[in-house]
C-alpha cells in the first residue's frame, strides 16, 4: 500500500507562523533547498532564494582534479525531505519502519 504525502500549502493559520515571521523579519537573507520552502515562506510574505543542496559539494575537497564528465547526483537520504508532517509514512526502500526509527 502506497502513502499519499498531504504536503502543507501554506504556513499561515500554523502554530509555528509567529516563529517563522520573526525568524523572517531578524534575516537580511533567507536561503531555502527546495520549492516547498520557498513556497511555504512565500505565504508569510517571506522573500527567500533557493539554492541546490550544499551537501552534494560536501565532497569537493576530496576530488582529484579530471576532465569534465557528465554527472548524475542522487539524494540517497531516507525520506529526502526530512519530514512526513506527521503522516507516519513509512520509508520500505530504505529498511525503515518510521523515518525517526532506525532498522532493528
Amino acid at each position: 500500500m502506497l502513502s499519499v504525502e498531504q504536503l502543507p500549502e501554506t504556513l499561515a493559520g500554523n502554530q509555528d507562523e509567529a516563529y517563522v515571521r520573526l525568524m523572517l523579519n531578524s534575516a537580511q537573507l533567507t536561503m531555502v533547498r527546495d520549492r516547498l520552502a520557498r513556497k511555504l515562506l512565500a505565504s508569510l510574505g517571506g522573500e527567500v532564494r533557493q539554492v541546490c543542496c550544499p551537501a552534494l559539494l560536501a565532497g569537493q575537497a576530496y576530488v582529484c582534479p579530471a576532465p569534465p564528465t557528465r554527472k548524475v547526483l542522487i539524494n540517497y537520504m531516507t525520506g529526502g525531505g526530512h519530514y512526513d508532517w506527521g503522516q507516519q509514512l513509512t520509508y520500505n526502500a530504505g529498511g525503515y519502519d518510521a523515518p525517526d526509527r532506525p532498522p532493528s
